[in-house]
């Protein structure tokens, strides 16, 4: 007799429902029992049976439905997560799901400012964030693949502002200009 490998049609799906439902505070937790669903609009879990919670769009039902904490590539975004509480990793510039680290942002107000509200080849790469200076155009933006020629240049000059600053930096501290 010949072992025939475990699948989905011998599983059943974890449930619990109920009151057990209402005390998950993220979208992942709440789908992952057959028997809950997830309202963003409200971030809240309910039993699918309930009658009494109206969720204004379509509620999540499966895990695969949840915005992932790593999907937001913005502070403000990732803070603001309507399936789950997230942090920002400022100097490694992403989204990671909350209670993890120590040294995390948890509050918009300290969200580093986004890239194309700086002004300045020093504030675009000096502060935390994946922002490039285009030397040619004088704008900060969000350094992502770059595709057309014009960007790539961008990206390329960006180099050089990032030494020069780098050397007025040491120049300053051994006073030597």
């Amino acid at each position: 007799m010949n072992p025939s490998p475990l699948t989905a049609n011998f599983l059943e799906p974890y449930k619990q429902g109920g009151e057990s439902c209402l005390q998950n505070t993220n979208c992942m937790s709440c789908t992952a029992d057959f028997l809950c669903a997830w309202c963003s609009e409200s971030r809240q879990c309910f039993p699918k049976a309930s009658e009494d919670h109206h969720c204004p769009r379509s509620a999540k039902l499966t895990p695969g439905q949840c915005t992932n904490c790593t999907s937001n590539i913005y502070c403000h975004e990732c803070l603001n997560n309507a399936d789950g509480p997230c942090e920002w990793l400022a100097e490694e510039s992403r989204c990671v799901r909350d209670g993890r680290y120590s040294k995390s942002i948890r509050n918009e107000s300290s969200c580093p400012q986004l890239c194309h509200e700086r002004d300045s080849c020093d504030t675009c790469i000096g502060d935390p964030g994946r922002c490039v200076w285009c030397e040619e155009t004088q704008v900060s933006k969000y350094n992502i693949k770059y595709d057309s020629f014009s960007e790539s240049f961008c990206c390329f000059r960006s180099a050089f502002c990032f030494l020069s600053t780098l050397l007025t930096s040491i120049m300053d501290s051994v006073k030597c200009g």
